[in-house]
């Protein structure tokens, strides 16, 4: 399995993947990765879901969660706790 971090919900959108093997189903992950935000306003928006894939399947996948309010040009760690595996 694939635990895939997607970020933004439109045209501006990029790709994360975190390789884990030997995922247990109904077993609990914590998900984290670094990021720096980079602009802020009312158009600007910072969200991120987790999609568990199975070979080129998608078997589960978390809701998008907004990323908490950060400081501008300065790279914090976004830590998602609480994943059950599929």
């Amino acid at each position: 399995m694939v635990v895939n971090l997607i970020s933004g919900a439109g045209t501006n959108g990029s790709e994360v993947q975190q390789n884990v093997f030997s995922i247990t189903p109904g077993k609990t992950y914590v998900f984290s990765f670094w990021a720096k935000q980079i602009s802020s306003g009312p158009s600007y928006e910072q969200e991120f879901r987790v999609v568990f894939l199975s070979g080129n399947w998608e078997v589960g996948s978390t809701a998008w969660t907004k990323f908490p309010p950060g400081n501008i040009g300065v790279w914090e760690q976004k830590t998602l706790s609480g994943l059950v595996a599929p």
